[in-house]
């Protein structure tokens, strides 16, 4: 099923859940502007479609199966994936978290957590930096035969960690 495009804004900081018991797949033409978040808790699987969101706001997936398709993709800071939510990505959005060299100074965080996974058609997704259950992900490179929180044929991309050096000048 699909619908036409529609625009969500707020130039405040707000969310809009999604919460649904049909386990059907739903393909939405939205896109998020200002400071609108999404969070999806639902039973089915909803992806945004053909759109790339500008908002600044945060995308979080708690249960079911939320993400992007059809080219769409995210351009929030934050996004969360926790309880026994997956993050779909398919091949042609997956750079849904920007390009190399967006998602190297974008600043977007991806938070896994519980039994929150991703899944990854194909293709290579990049995004800046990555938590798992509170612990930094390492820079480098993750496929579901290297991490069990990946499923799909697709690659995750970690640009950075916080590990680093730190100088103390007197």
């Amino acid at each position: 099923q699909s619908s036409s495009f529609v625009a969500v804004t707020s130039d405040a900081p707000a969310t809009v859940t999604f919460t649904t018991q049909n386990a059907a797949l739903r393909r939405d033409s939205l896109q998020f502007q200002g400071y609108m978040g999404y969070h999806y808790n639902g039973a089915g699987t909803n992806l945004l479609c053909n759109m790339k969101s500008t908002s600044r706001g945060g995308f979080r997936v708690s249960s079911g199966v939320a993400g992007f398709d059809w080219g769409a993709a995210w351009g929030g800071t934050n996004i969360v994936v926790d309880g026994t939510g997956t993050l779909y990505v398919s091949a042609d959005s997956a750079p849904a978290f920007g390009t190399r060299a967006v998602a190297k100074t974008s600043g977007v965080t991806l938070t896994l957590k519980d039994s929150g996974k991703l899944y990854l058609e194909g293709g290579e997704t990049f995004i800046g930096w990555a938590t798992k259950d509170g612990e930094d992900i390492p820079r480098g490179t993750y496929t579901a035969a290297n991490c069990d929180w990946i499923e799909g044929e697709g690659s995750l991309r970690v640009l950075h960690d916080h590990a680093g050096i730190v100088l103390i000048v007197r």
